[in-house]
């Protein structure tokens, strides 16, 4: 069962949030949000994607599609 049916702007910005800051604990901080809401959202948008966006593992660092999609996001949750 997903939790979310579509991407969505905050699953974009939860997963931009937690690559630029390291965490989805610093990313939750940062967004008002309590940090399970962070990891399902992104999970979520790499159930969507059909791709690893953050290496699994505590502390675990961008992917190349990972990298390339907070790129691509940035201007878009930045504005």
């Amino acid at each position: 069962r997903r939790a979310y049916k579509e991407t969505t702007f905050q699953q974009l910005r939860s997963f931009h949030e937690a690559a630029r800051l390291g965490s989805f604990a610093a990313a939750a901080g940062s967004l008002g949000l309590a940090q399970p809401t962070v990891w399902l959202q992104v999970r979520a948008l790499e159930r969507e994607l059909g791709v690893r966006l953050i290496e699994p593992g505590r502390g675990g660092g961008l992917t190349d599609d990972g990298r390339l999609l907070a790129e691509l996001a940035g201007p878009a949750v930045l504005a």
